[in-house]
């Protein structure tokens, strides 16, 4: 099992050991989604929801919204919100925008977090299960 430290930007909060998890993944699970965030003149500007992997028919997967488009995840058309830890961007009640973990992970002591990984002048958010650390 890999153990490293992730600094998480957007919680504040130090987690680390993320868990091997290697049972067979469902349609929605090869789905993976990363939040853009721009960093411009030392402030952090909401971007877009980026999507990486095939559905099952063999089209990429895209940005998916409930009806009243207030919520945003990566996924295949006609399917449902992924179960498990997921990156959802959702709309807040100011009418803004945030990038949230959702979901339970497969062991139940995990957390769904945020792993936030700078890339020139964007960070880029996805989220991951972890072993919090001990406080």
């Amino acid at each position: 099992m890999a153990r490293f430290v992730v600094p998480c930007l957007i919680l504040g909060l130090v987690v680390s050991g993320c868990q091997e998890d290697d049972r067979p993944r469902t349609d929605a699970e090869t789905c993976e989604g990363h939040g853009v965030i721009t960093l411009v003149e030392g402030r952090r500007e909401m971007g877009e929801l980026l999507c990486n992997g095939v559905c099952p028919n063999g089209n990429r997967c895209t940005p998916q919204a409930n009806a009243d488009n207030t919520r945003q995840w990566c996924g295949c058309p006609g399917e449902d919100e992924p179960a498990g830890c997921h990156l959802a961007k959702i709309q807040l009640e100011g009418g803004g925008w945030a990038f949230d973990c959702d979901g339970p992970c497969p062991v139940d002591v995990d957390m769904c977090a945020p792993r936030a990984r700078r890339d020139g002048e964007r960070l880029l958010i996805s989220c991951e299960c972890v072993v919090p650390e001990p406080a």
